[in-house]
């Protein structure tokens, strides 16, 4: 019921002989604790850095807030609506999906891809959190819309979706709202009065169910240096993990062969997509559980200075990376899910192409659903 940390120093003779004063970092669950002795200074931006003079800290895990863990993967409907593959995924261990529509299936034929898809998933007993891939609501490249009205369609999508989910008591989780922000982090002001429209019109049909939030810069982490609270007090905060994408990603610019040279845990280049070069000039950086814990900081940091509920939307390495680096793969996969796992993080692996098409991979994953998607209580 208690976290505490403790700092250790190592002891340095000076010439002048004083007595060190020990300032600490002050972990980013403590704010939680509302410590007075807490010191903030300033890093630019938003950003700040929170201290402490002294070499241990403590506080209540109470005031954590909790949420049921979904544990699955992102399919798509057109998958979906077939009979038996939502059961399949029930039979590997899932307890959920994230169910993608995409923008090439226009208007109505979309809507009955869902309504079909969902009515597999309803009979299955697999919890769904409805996704649309850029459905309907068409973007440019930097993530607005190209018309006056793209809102109120945009709106008015999500008020059609979330009528058919209801139909479907008990099987829908949440509505993601937006698959990748094609916005700069500091962007989110664009973004948020579209939001709070399309709540709207979800909560003119679904006042109880959660709405899935995702953050700026194609939904990295690091969009959560200037992500704000939308006024729904039932939004669940969301992102997606790729990082390192040079790992992740590997040989995405190159067309043969796609074989992987990049390991984890290991020395790793900064993928440079403006020029679509893997590797190139970029400084190594040495990539493992700790860096990648590090990476996810702002969406951790926001979560718990809010004390909101977080998701991660996607994550997993390609698929072309099992001949040669397959148990890098399945490292990586490991280390993110223990990162989801200790800190109450749902989430769904990313399967296109991606995931479960490597072997060692998906012997991991699969035991985590079969042995941590217990019945669960709200």
């Amino acid at each position: 019921n208690q976290v505490e940390y403790r700092y250790q120093y190592r002891t340095q003779q000076d010439d002048w002989q004083t007595t060190p004063n020990h300032v600490s970092p002050v972990p980013h669950l403590a704010v939680l604790a509302n410590d007075s002795n807490f010191q903030t200074h300033p890093l630019g931006g938003n950003d700040v850095f929170t201290f402490m003079n002294g070499k241990q800290t403590s506080w209540p895990t109470d005031k954590i807030k909790k949420q049921p863990m979904y544990r699955g993967l992102n399919d798509d409907a057109k998958h979906l609506i077939k009979d038996g593959r939502a059961a399949h995924w029930i039979s590997l261990g899932a307890n959920s999906v994230r169910l993608c529509i995409y923008h090439q299936d226009k208007d109505q034929q979309g809507y009955d891809l869902f309504d079909g898809a969902l009515k597999q998933c309803h009979k299955a007993g697999l919890k769904v959190l409805v996704d649309p891939h850029d459905f309907v609501y068409k973007t440019t490249r930097k993530g607005l819309p190209t018309n006056t009205d793209a809102p109120q369609k945009f709106a008015a999508m999500w008020e059609k979706l979330a009528t058919i989910s209801k139909q479907y008591p008990g099987t829908v989780i949440g509505y993601d709202l937006y698959n990748e922000l094609r916005l700069m982090t500091h962007e989110w002001d664009k973004w948020a009065p579209i939001a709070e429209l399309a709540i709207a019109s979800i909560r003119k049909v679904d006042t109880a169910t959660p709405i899935y939030a995702g953050c700026t810069d194609m939904s990295n982490a690091t969009g959560y240096h200037a992500t704000k609270l939308l006024s729904d007090p039932n939004v669940i905060y969301s992102f997606h993990h790729y990082a390192m994408h040079s790992f992740t990603h590997q040989n995405i610019f190159r067309h043969k062969p796609k074989e992987a040279f990049v390991f984890y845990p290991g020395w790793t280049p900064l993928i440079d997509w403006g020029a679509k070069q893997t590797y190139g000039d970029a400084e190594l950086l040495w990539w493992d559980r700790w860096s990648m814990a590090a990476s996810v900081y702002p969406a951790l940091k926001f979560a718990a200075r809010h004390n909101v509920n977080m998701h991660c939307g996607e994550f997993a390495p390609v698929g072309w990376s099992k001949p040669r680096a397959a148990e890098a793969s399945m490292l990586w996969t490991i280390d993110a899910m223990d990162l989801f796992e200790q800190r109450n993080i749902v989430w769904h692996l990313w399967n296109k192409g991606f995931g479960l098409t490597i072997d060692q991979v998906k012997d991991k994953v699969t035991d985590v659903w079969q042995t941590r998607n217990q019945p669960y209580q709200l």
